[in-house]
């Protein structure tokens, strides 16, 4: 009886958590800049732009990965998403800034 009571009081909570934050978010349509990954990385080293990547992660279906690329000097970066042969640009900006200690882990 406690067991069945846990799990049913587990699911309202659940549900009522899920409620309130299921309305706030929706897919929205973003427009994204992709090209073979050899000609993106190349551009991302050019002189001119400069940047260098400082983060890498896979992405949580193994598929692909992402890539933080930054020019130390101007505080430009890209963010990159990229497969095997295709890269996509997901974001480009510029202060960046550190705010952990990329020796920490996560």
């Amino acid at each position: 009886m406690k067991a069945t009571a846990v799990a049913f009081l587990f699911c309202s909570i659940s549900t009522i958590a899920n409620a309130q934050i299921g309305p706030q978010f929706r897919n929205i349509p973003k427009p994204v800049l992709c090209g073979p990954l050899d000609i993106l990385f190349k551009g991302l080293a050019d002189e001119e732009v400069n940047e260098k990547p400082i983060w890498i992660g896979k992405a949580e279906d193994e598929k692909s990965e992402f890539a933080v690329f930054v020019n130390p000097k101007t505080g430009a970066f890209t963010l990159v998403q990229f497969g095997k042969e295709w890269g996509c640009i997901l974001g480009i900006g510029y202060k960046s800034q550190v705010v952990n200690d990329p020796g920490t882990k996560l």
